[in-house]
């Protein structure tokens, strides 16, 4: 018996590694808080997760722009970006004073000159009607070279002056789950998952987050088929 155990053993051993590299968790999809105790951070809270592992999760809270006091208090954003005047928004409660992120939509698969630096990562969500596979690409901007911070700032700068919808988000601070925590707390019902990102992630998302946890929570039970209950 002794030796069945350690090939069971062994064999756990050998497929752990495999299984760690494909776990993508819930990496692309997001969040719609549900069962949260009143009060708690993350109340009523929508989050775009932007990767998940077995080593944790990362995610960004949609729908908390920080108005312009606060923006101006936050050394981490760079002096044009906040010139500019464009919306900033807080992330989660790790790291507010010390990260900034930019989220970019990418309507193609094809990866750009921004896509290739070591510093980003890339989610996806399924394939959408048209065929196209929109993507969201993380830019750690207190990670990059001057050179890249300054290329993604005239990046962000023009998109948002040509009048089009601009595909960047920004953030300060971000969302964090250490390893298994997410799960424990999706098993226990305190999320419910939406796949189809649609407008949640979005640079033109001014809704008030609770306008926003609303929508996306009507179409996270419509999708999941379950009944509602009493949240709290």
């Amino acid at each position: 018996m002794r030796g069945y155990f350690y090939i069971i053993i062994a064999a756990l051993l050998m497929w752990l590694p495999s299984f760690a590299e494909r776990y993508d968790g819930h990496t692309g999809k997001v969040l719609v808080a549900y069962k949260m105790k009143h009060g708690s951070y993350f109340e009523n809270a929508v989050v775009y997760i932007a990767a998940h592992s077995l080593m944790g999760a990362t995610g960004f809270v949609q729908g908390v722009q920080l108005d312009a006091q606060s923006v101006s208090a936050l050394k981490t954003i760079p002096d044009a970006i906040r010139e500019a005047g464009l919306p900033i928004f807080k992330g989660g409660p790790v790291g507010f004073e010390t990260t900034f992120f930019v989220l970019e939509h990418i309507a193609a698969p094809q990866m750009g000159e921004m896509q290739t630096d070591k510093n980003s990562k890339k989610s996806k969500n399924k394939e959408k009607e048209d065929g196209v596979t929109p993507q969201l690409m993380v830019y750690d901007f207190m990670e990059a070279t001057d050179e890249g911070r300054g290329a993604i700032v005239e990046k962000i700068i023009a998109s948002y002056e040509s009048g089009a919808p601009s595909p960047y988000v920004l953030y300060a601070g971000y969302a964090g789950w250490s390893p298994t925590q997410l799960e424990l707390e999706t098993w226990r019902g305190a999320w419910l998952v939406l796949d189809e990102l649609d407008n949640v992630v979005s640079a033109g998302n001014f809704r008030p987050s609770e306008t926003i946890w609303l929508d996306a929570f009507k179409r996270a039970v419509k999708n999941t088929e379950k009944k509602l209950g009493k949240i709290y």
